[in-house]
């Protein structure tokens, strides 16, 4: 009997340390991970500045003001290693551009939307995301639109070489 109880206590205290081990894991690995990347960065085209969800995201990738103000707002950039520039305007984030490598901002190295990567090809980026709303295949760039979003994926030698996101209702914010 014994035996049986012992058995019993040290299978219940070894599923205990396995749980407690997973446990841990997974609350390391989402502590560590980026929290925005692929398809949730469509989302955040639009949204304020000042959106926990938008801090996160500039956070996560330590993106600071830079002196350049385009047409679409004042920049943001990566330290010259993420490869992330993004535009605000009147505390709406207005565009955001992920490249394969350039050399102010360095390489994007995390998950693109809707499963297209920098090595995709033109044959892959259609087969995935069907024709392009806007395509523009003579200059190497296809648009599509979400919603009140466009993804525009620029081609060089036939892969993507940089992805751009931006909310094409942005002159309408500028009261």
């Amino acid at each position: 009997m014994s035996l049986v109880f012992y058995n019993f206590t040290l299978r219940n205290s070894i599923m205990k340390k396995l749980f407690s081990l997973s446990l841990s894991l997974l609350l390391i690995l989402t502590v560590c991970a980026q929290s925005v990347e692929g398809d949730a960065l469509l989302g955040l085209v639009g949204s304020k500045l000042s959106s926990p969800a938008t801090q996160k995201f500039f956070s996560d990738y330590k993106l600071k003001k830079t002196e350049v103000v385009t047409s679409f707002g004042n920049e943001y950039a990566t330290d010259s290693t993420d490869g992330i520039n993004v535009s605000v305007l009147n505390d709406s984030l207005t565009m955001m551009t992920f490249y394969f490598y350039y050399p102010d901002y360095g390489s994007y190295m995390h998950k693109l939307p809707k499963g297209i990567s920098f090595n995709s090809s033109v044959n892959v980026v259609l087969k995935k995301l069907g024709k392009a709303t806007y395509p523009h295949p003579v200059v190497g760039y296809y648009e599509y639109v979400y919603g009140k979003t466009i993804m525009v994926c620029h081609f060089n030698d036939f892969k993507v070489l940089d992805m751009v996101i931006l909310n094409p209702y942005w002159e309408h914010s500028k009261d």
